[in-house]
């Protein structure tokens, strides 16, 4: 029982050099010099007795006494960021982070959170955009909106709505198509992408084949991040998008936008809510899957 346990700092510098396998890469997240990690990490060494590494010229590798700290230390410090956060949000005043992709939170999530925090005005609610989809596994957010494949939903996750997708343009590109045979329009026309995973060609892909044109080119025209960008691309007369219905409803009927081919193609993507299962601040973040689930379930019923 003689050990004396390390300093924080030298188990973190350990930490994060596990994690990268590199004492640079660790030194650039925590803001030190890489020789002052090595330092941190040899101290570390020394104190314990036995090596945490095994250096080579270009890369580090874990030794086995290395990976049992490494696997067991990681958690520790999640534990104390998660006990930091509590803390500092424990007041009368509850705070909820929500993630929710960039599309979801500019064409539709933003609008609902302000209309739920009207409803819980003691809940002070931040907003983080996060693409990928893993902003819950880090601890920080407290309600995520995931946009995935139904298959690959995350256990406890809920649908908000399942994608139903459209060609959409502005009136003025789509009256300078007139006269020709839809095979034609979409032929000429120049086609609006959204690059979605590994896949940037993948929504026309699917709506062609399942409206009867398979062999119209669709490896073609413009690519966008996002598929916002992508609508506001359409709005400025750019071309036809894809367009998710749940998004464009409000445009189509107030005239902004048309749909030349109006069929809708039913995907097995779609987005998903997910909360913090642990049991502070519960209550605000079941009322807000509620919340959204209600909001939502008019895009299921189209």
């Amino acid at each position: 029982m003689g050990w004396r346990i390390p300093s924080l700092n030298s188990a973190r510098c350990f930490v994060v050099a596990g994690e990268h396998l590199s004492f640079t890469k660790a030194a650039a997240e925590l803001h030190l010099t890489q020789s002052a990690v090595s330092r941190q990490v040899q101290s570390l060494e020394e104190q314990l007795g036995f090596p945490l590494f095994e250096r080579f010229t270009r890369r580090l590798a874990l030794t086995p006494q290395g990976q049992i700290l490494l696997s067991h230390w990681r958690i520790a410090f999640l534990e104390i960021e998660k006990g930091v956060r509590e803390a500092s949000t424990h007041t009368d005043r509850s705070i909820m982070t929500v993630a929710m992709p960039p599309t979801f939170s500019v064409r539709w999530g933003t609008t609902c959170i302000i209309e739920f925090q009207k409803l819980h005005p003691a809940t002070e609610i931040r907003l983080r955009v996060d693409s990928e989809g893993t902003a819950l596994d880090g601890g920080t957010v407290d309600v995520a909106i995931e946009f995935t494949y139904a298959r690959r939903r995350r256990r406890g996750s809920r649908l908000l709505f399942t994608e139903r997708l459209v060609p959409v343009c502005s009136p003025a590109y789509a009256a300078g198509l007139s006269g020709i045979t839809p095979e034609q329009m979409l032929r000429s026309a120049t086609l609006l992408h959204v690059q979605q995973w590994e896949d940037r060609y993948g929504d026309w892909k699917k709506w062609l084949a399942a409206a009867g044109y398979p062999n119209v080119p669709f490896e073609r025209g413009l690519v966008f991040e996002t598929a916002d960008l992508v609508l506001r691309a359409v709005k400025q007369g750019a071309g036809i998008g894809i367009g998710d219905h749940a998004y464009i409803r409000d445009d189509l009927a107030a005239g902004i936008l048309t749909t030349p081919f109006p069929i809708t193609v039913g995907y097995d993507r779609g987005y998903f809510i997910r909360a913090r299962d642990d049991e502070h601040d519960m209550e605000v973040r079941s009322s807000f899957v509620d919340f959204m689930i209600r909001k939502t379930v008019q895009f299921n019923d189209e």
